[in-house]
């Protein structure tokens, strides 16, 4: 399980780093001081509002992934503290 949550933390941290650097670039290009390079570079506004969109539902689902995993982790913890509960209180009712 931790490693589900390290992969959802550099999936996230990877799209964050692509989403900072393309607003450094409109940050540039508003100065008027952009190179040719960062100009070939630049990404448009619809994409990187796709990709924020996309970043946001990878770690809604993430979250739900995880606390689905730890839902049946309790309720199988839960069944087996129930059987034990059964095996004790009924050896004990029958001394």
């Amino acid at each position: 399980m931790r490693l589900f949550i390290k992969q959802i933390v550099g999936i996230v941290a990877l799209a964050g780093v692509g989403l900072l650097s393309a607003s450094a670039a409109f940050a540039q290009e508003a100065g008027g001081t952009l190179s040719l390079a960062a100009r070939e570079a630049s990404v448009p506004g619809g994409t990187l509002l796709l990709a924020a969109y996309l970043a946001l539902w990878l770690l809604v689902f993430g979250y739900l992934a995880m606390i689905m995993r730890r839902q049946r982790a309790l309720s199988r913890d839960l069944a087996a503290l129930e059987r034990r509960m059964d095996e004790v209180f009924d050896g004990s009712e029958n001394d």
